[in-house]
Order: structure tokens, then C-alpha cells, then sequence
């Protein structure tokens, strides 16, 4: 009585508890034929749900720690193939993935497989110093840094002495390399300074050097926009949340910080109309109504009639002498008949009402146009737009036949004004973004020494441009010997 109390409370039945029971154990049941079939992960992920529905299936708990420990036997075999087939990169990679994968899952190699991840392990350690050292003697101690800041996990247990040796390899050439970055003209170039200090604070360095580089830096940076709206018949107290949203998306843009000392004046003027013209209307409504009508259909009935039947009577006299005789005899018998007999049935007509309401036409217009000036550019900001709407309204109430009165659905004034400030915003955001990236990711002009060129390519890089120019490219590969995207790694390059 007390479990079937318990399981009331919980608004279960016995049979949605057997159904619950039965979903979670065809899920285990699934995991075990795909484990037996060696479709490891899909096993996994069966276990996964089995125990995501019923956390005490042992079974499936069971079944989840063997195929987690099949999964990375099975990758285990698949990097030494790699390597032995001559793809050491590969099975370094692939390497990598498995221990990240047993972190994840807080797995513990043993017996063969443990064996199997120590000896390739080793493999890929000695492949992975072997880079670092060659990476050093070209003088790439940054190229260096990112292959054991990629492949750290692999040096775990035992293997993390290696590491440790190929760090101090690293270390003095980084500090080295630093130096040779460091000029006295660095703090000059800020974004390339900035750079430089996060290169030799890879390596242990602070160059002083490089104090008064973000000074320089916001000297030529806005810490937000100065707005000027001259706009005719412009609602005033709209001007907030234009002058809101030209920060919020101007503060997005290379050109913003918010320690600079200067403010960019952006000027817009134009006109905002509003035009409502109502013309009285009259209308037809219609709608249906169901009628009354009387036909008469057929009914079939059953009724008694009376009939004369003759029926043989017999009698004995006193003699014992039978006689017989044929008397009449009253009966009824049943007759069907129709008649014709009156239903009342509903048709559906059609009907109209003539009402009066009020045709409303809006249209609402924003022309605005105006420039900043950004360095050297001369940003221009444009927008028109116009929006016309028209809807019927009326105060018509008849319920009975679903008239129901309507009020005209167009944008509030307001509110559209503000989304066109949404959309002025935005055009601030892209224009100032992409005069940035016209005016620092083309080329490196006329740039011959390493601080000037180091400087244009990190300005380029601050206006994150949807693809890498190919002169920054170059500039990382030949000197440092790496990708924008294995500094962006290694260093941080999003927020230059």
C-alpha cells in the first residue's frame, strides 16, 4: 500500500514505471549488440542514454567503462598504424585526441592498452622534441613554444622530464630572440611594441623597453563619438537612444578605446517624416447563418389489420361419433405502410452587413547623411529609409455575427525610429571597421624595418578582417616561422 502511495505521489502508474524500466533496458540491450558487433561508440552512446534515464542501471554502467576503454584501445591501434605507415604528424595528432579524450572522461589506461599509450607515448615525445630542437636551431623559438604548448598533454607520468628538458631548450633562445626585438624606437609602435612584450613574456621577459607603448597607442583612438543630429522634425527625445546605440557600436570598432583622450564628431542631418492619411470606407462584411427549413421524408410504420380465417373445429356426440366443421375466426395480422412524415432540417445562407470604418495609410521616412573623419578617412554614413503601411480600422461590435471592432495595426512611430537607429548604429560599426582594414591590411607600403612592418601588420590584425592578408601571413612565416593561427594560439592576437 505504501509503494503504491509512493508512486501516486509521483504521478506514476505501475505501467508507465514497467514502460520507464523497459525503455532503459532495450537501451542497454541495444548498447551490448553494438559492443558485440565492435561498434564501440555507438555502444557508448547507447550506455549513455540508458544510464541519463535510469542512473542505478548497473549493466549499462558496466557497459559504458568497456566501451570507453575499447574506444581508445581501437584509437590507440590506429596511431601506431599511423605512425608505422610513415604519418608521425598524424599519429601525433591523433595521439593527442585520445589523451584529451580519456581527461575528459577521467579514464585510466591499464594493462595492454596503458602499454600500448606508453610505448606511443614515446614516440611522439621524441618526434615532438625532435620539432622543438630543429625549431630552435632555425631561431623559431616561438614556433618551438606552440608545439609543446599543442602537445603538453601528451607528456604526462613519466614523460613530463622531457618536456621540461625541451622547455629549457626553448627558454634561452625566446629570451635571445626577444632581445633582438627590442629597439629603442619600439614603444613607437605600439601595436607592434604590444606584440613584442606578449613574445618575450612567453619567455620569462618584461622589456621597459616597451613602458609608454599604450600611450602612444590611444593618441591616435577615439573613446567614443561625439553625435550631432540635425535632423528636421526629429523627435528630441529619440535622440538617447540614437546616441546610445552609435556608442555601443562604435566601442566594436579598431578605432575605440576606452582609455583614449579623443572623441569623433560624427555629424548627421536630414529629415524624418511622418505621414497619416485617413479616408473613410464602407465595407462589407460577411457571414453565414443557418436556416430553418421542414421536409418530409418517407417513414416506413407497421400497423395490425383484422382478417377472417376459417379454423377446423371438431366434437364428439354422446355416441362417440367425431364431427367436424370449418369455423370463421377473427385475427390481425401486421402490415407495413409509409408515410410521409415532417423533419426539420438547417441550411447554411450567406449574409452581408454593411459597415463604415476608416482606412489608415502611414508612411514614415528617415534620410540621413553624414561623415566622420578617422585618421585619414573620411568615413561617410548614409541612410534612407522608408517604410508605407495601410490598415482599416472601425468600431463596429455585433458579436452575433462575428463583427467585432478593429484597430488599425501599423509600427508605432517610436519604435520604428528606434530600429532605424539599430541600423545606423550597425552601418557606424561596419563602415569605421572596414576604413580600418582599407587603411592597415593592404600592404605593407613602403615598411622596410622590422618594428614598422611588425606594426602594420598587428594594426591589420586588430581589425580582425574576415580573411588574413597575405603580407601578414608572410611577415609570421618568415620571421618567427608560424600561422596567424598558431600565434593566436600561443599568444593571443583577438584583442590587439
Amino acid at each position: 500500500m505504501r509503494r503504491n502511495t509512493f508512486l501516486s505521489f509521483l504521478g506514476l502508474s505501475s505501467i508507465s514505471i514497467m514502460f520507464f524500466l523497459g525503455a532503459c533496458s532495450s537501451l542497454t540491450k541495444r548498447g551490448q549488440n553494438l559492443f558485440e558487433a565492435g561498434a564501440y561508440e555507438e555502444a557508448l552512446a547507447a550506455y549513455e542514454l540508458a544510464l541519463q534515464r535510469n542512473p542505478g542501471d548497473e549493466e549499462a554502467a558496466v557497459g559504458k567503462m568497456r566501451s570507453r576503454e575499447m574506444i581508445i584501445d581501437k584509437k590507440l591501434i590506429e596511431v601506431r598504424q599511423s605512425r608505422l605507415a610513415g604519418n608521425e604528424q598524424n599519429s601525433i595528432d591523433m595521439l593527442l585526441n585520445v589523451v584529451k579524450k580519456e581527461n575528459e572522461w577521467g579514464y585510466s589506461p591499464k594493462g595492454a592498452v596503458a602499454f600500448t599509450q606508453e610505448e606511443e607515448g614515446k614516440a611522439a615525445v621524441f618526434f615532438i622534441s625532435r620539432t622543438v630542437r630543429e625549431a630552435v636551431s632555425q631561431n623559431f623559438p616561438l614556433r618551438a613554444q606552440y608545439q609543446l604548448a599543442k602537445y603538453k598533454p601528451i607528456f604526462q607520468g613519466g614523460l613530463l622530464g622531457a618536456y621540461n628538458k625541451a622547455q629549457s631548450l626553448v627558454k634561452p633562445v625566446g629570451e635571445k630572440s626577444c632581445k633582438s626585438l627590442v629597439k629603442s624606437n619600439v614603444a613607437s609602435k605600439p601595436y607592434y611594441a604590444q606584440f613584442v612584450s606578449r613574445y618575450c613574456g612567453l619567455f620569462g621577459s618584461r622589456p621597459r623597453e616597451i613602458a609608454g607603448a599604450s600611450q602612444e597607442k590611444v593618441k591616435e583612438l577615439y573613446r567614443g563619438i561625439n553625435l550631432v543630429l540635425n535632423v528636421e522634425d526629429f523627435p528630441s527625445e529619440l535622440f538617447g537612444d540614437f546616441n546610445s546605440q552609435a556608442q555601443t557600436n562604435f566601442s566594436k570598432t579598431p578605432w575605440f578605446d576606452a582609455n583614449a583622450a579623443n572623441v569623433i564628431e560624427l555629424k548627421l542631418s536630414g529629415k524624418y517624416t511622418k505621414t497619416i492619411e485617413r479616408i473613410p470606407q464602407s465595407r462589407v462584411f460577411e457571414y453565414t447563418v443557418s436556416v430553418p427549413y421542414t421536409e418530409y421524408v418517407p417513414v416506413k410504420k407497421t400497423r395490425q389489420i383484422p382478417f377472417l380465417d376459417l379454423e377446423r373445429t371438431c366434437s364428439k356426440d354422446s355416441a362417440g361419433l367425431e364431427t367436424c366443421q370449418s369455423v370463421p375466426m377473427a385475427k390481425l395480422k401486421n402490415d407495413e405502410y409509409t408515410v410521409q412524415e415532417p423533419v426539420t432540417r438547417f441550411r447554411i445562407e450567406p449574409r452581408t452587413q454593411r459597415y463604415e470604418g476608416m482606412e489608415i495609410n502611414q508612411a514614415l521616412g528617415l534620410y540621413l547623411s553624414g561623415q566622420m573623419i578617422l585618421g585619414k578617412n573620411n568615413v561617410n554614413i548614409q541612410v534612407s529609409e522608408r517604410d508605407e503601411k495601410r490598415d482599416f480600422q472601425h468600431d463596429w461590435n455585433m458579436p452575433a455575427i462575428g463583427l467585432l471592432p478593429k484597430r488599425a495595426e501599423l509600427p508605432a512611430p517610436f519604435d520604428w525610429i528606434k530600429l532605424r537607429a539599430n541600423q545606423i548604429g550597425q552601418k557606424i560599426e561596419s563602415s569605421a571597421t572596414q576604413a580600418w582594414r582599407d587603411t592597415y591590411c593592404n600592404s605593407m607600403g613602403n615598411a622596410t624595418s622590422m618594428e614598422e612592418q611588425g606594426d602594420i601588420v598587428h594594426r591589420c590584425l586588430r581589425g580582425k578582417p574576415a580573411e588574413t592578408p597575405r603580407f601578414v601571413a608572410s611577415w609570421y612565416d618568415n620571421n618567427f616561422g608560424v600561422t596567424v593561427e598558431q600565434v593566436e594560439q600561443t599568444l593571443g592576437l583577438s584583442d590587439y
